[in-house]
């Protein structure tokens, strides 16, 4: 079902949209987003919970150390993207 690939993660974010979007209306936080919205919603929501995967975190690592010491633009997106995933996976982490 998940290819093999990130296994638990995948199954997580699966269950999350499952849940949300099942029979249980009030657990849809997102219903009322726009599309576009709601795509960046779920674009992020799969990325940083895919990012809890032990197999990336030694590359968190060192993206990590080398972002360290320097100036970072919070516009960028990718740079946005990195730290959303460092910070859930830190929090997976300390679970």
């Amino acid at each position: 079902r998940y290819n093999d690939v990130a296994v638990l993660e995948n199954m997580h974010a699966c269950l999350a949209f499952e849940l949300m979007l099942g029979e249980q209306q009030h657990a849809n936080f997102m219903a009322d987003l726009k599309e576009a919205d709601y795509a960046t919603v779920r674009k992020t929501m799969i990325s940083v919970i895919l990012a809890t995967d032990m197999k990336v975190h030694f590359d968190m690592v060192s993206q990590l150390q080398a972002l360290a010491g320097k100036a970072t633009n919070p516009e960028d997106e990718k740079s946005f993207d990195f730290v959303q995933r460092v910070l859930v996976y830190a929090a997976d982490l300390s679970n």
